[in-house]
């Protein structure tokens, strides 16, 4: 009678643990595919920078940098391609920057400092929303060093396509 219990009892922690692994699979096999990327950065000291990159009808990739005064100092807005989109959405999804959905931190309240805020649209229908102010999600410097590389060599490659 034990011998049966207790396979009863393996049996039963068996079929649970797969059970909750299934339950965890779609989450982690979502649509991650990015469909509306929007990010600013900044400070008064370096300028503030703003990224949005939108699905209407096609692609498009609005940037614009301001001086430590707030003044537009320049302004791209071009229109992008599927392979493009495809490697942001790679990005995001490399850095896992959806794991900072939800940061929204504030560290002080005087003017002037450092500022992000990120919001990302999948074709699943979720979202990120992450914001700071003199305040970063532990892995910002590294994840968005990435991304400010990418947005910056992404607006480089269209501006001298133009030209």
């Amino acid at each position: 009678m034990k011998k049966f219990i207790v396979l009863l009892l393996i049996f039963c922690i068996f079929i649970c643990g797969c059970n909750s692994k299934e339950k965890e699979a779609p989450q982690n096999n979502q649509d991650r595919t990015v469909t509306y990327f929007e990010f600013n950065y900044g400070s008064s000291e370096i300028g503030y920078f703003e990224y949005l990159i939108k699905e209407d009808q096609y692609y498009r990739l609005v940037a614009n940098k301001y001086d430590e005064n707030n003044e537009l100092i320049n302004t791209v807005d071009r229109f992008i391609n599927n392979s493009d989109m495809k490697k942001l959405s790679a990005l995001v999804n490399k850095l896992k920057l959806y794991e900072w959905n939800d940061f929204n931190e504030k560290a002080s309240k005087e003017p002037g400092g450092y500022t992000f805020n990120l919001h990302i649209e999948y074709r699943d229908k979720t979202y990120t929303d992450a914001s700071g102010y003199m305040k970063t999600p532990n892995d910002y410097d590294e994840k968005s060093r990435e991304i400010i590389s990418y947005l910056e060599s992404l607006t480089t490659t269209l501006t001298e396509e133009e030209n």
